[in-house]
C-alpha cells in the first residue's frame, strides 16, 4: 500500500468539503473508499469487492460488492471528524465491517449476531492499523437498535473487543 497515495486522498476529502462543486467532492470520497477498501483486503487477507454507488442508505453489500451512499458518507465525517486521521480511520472501518458481511456470512439473513461479527472485525482492522476506535463507535451511536441492528452499547463493546485483538497482533506494516 502507497502510504503517500493514501494521505493525498484524504487531504483531497478533507479540502473538497471546503469547495464547492460535487464531482470533486465525490472524486475525493471515491478514492478515500478505494484505498480504505485495499487496506482493508490487506490486513484480512481478502480480495477486494467492487464499490458502487448505489440506492442504499449507508454501506451495505450483496457479497459480491459493496454499495454506498455518498451523503451518508459525508455526514457521518462531518459529524464526527475533525482532523484527516479520523477520516481514514472511519472510512476504514466502515469498509471493514462490510467486508465482513461480504466474506464472513454473504447469504445469512441479517441479525445481531451477524452485525456484531461485523463490527468486531472493524475494530480488529482498526487495530492492526493502529488507530483509534473512538471514531467509529460514535457513529454506531448514532443508529437505534432494531431487528436486525444492536444496541450501540453492545456494537462499541464488539468494535473495543476487536481492536483489542487486532492491537495485540500487532499494527500492519505497509
Amino acid at each position: 500500500m502507497n502510504v503517500a497515495s493514501f494521505a493525498g486522498a484524504v487531504i483531497a476529502l478533507v479540502a473538497s468539503f471546503r469547495r464547492d462543486g460535487d464531482e470533486l467532492r465525490g472524486r475525493a470520497l471515491e478514492n478515500v473508499l478505494g484505498v480504505s477498501l485495499l487496506r482493508a483486503c490487506s490486513i484480512l487477507g481478502v480480495p477486494p469487492l467492487p464499490l458502487e454507488e448505489g440506492a442504499v442508505s449507508t454501506l451495505a453489500t450483496n457479497g459480491r460488492t459493496i454499495f454506498y451512499n455518498p451523503a451518508f458518507l459525508r455526514g457521518a465525517i462531518a459529524k464526527v471528524c475533525k482532523v484527516p486521521v479520523c477520516v481514514e480511520g472511519l472510512i476504514l472501518a466502515m469498509v471493514s465491517h462490510e467486508l465482513a458481511h461480504a466474506y464472513c456470512h454473504p447469504r445469512a439473513a441479517p441479525g445481531h449476531r451477524i452485525e456484531l461479527e461485523a463490527d468486531f472485525v472493524a475494530g480488529y482492522v482498526l487495530g492492526r492499523a493502529g488507530m483509534a476506535p473512538r471514531d467509529f463507535v460514535t457513529v454506531l451511536g448514532t443508529f437505534r437498535e432494531t431487528m436486525f441492528h444492536p444496541s450501540a452499547q453492545a456494537r462499541g463493546e464488539q468494535v473495543r473487543r476487536g481492536f483489542a485483538r487486532g492491537t495485540t497482533e500487532g499494527k500492519l506494516k505497509i
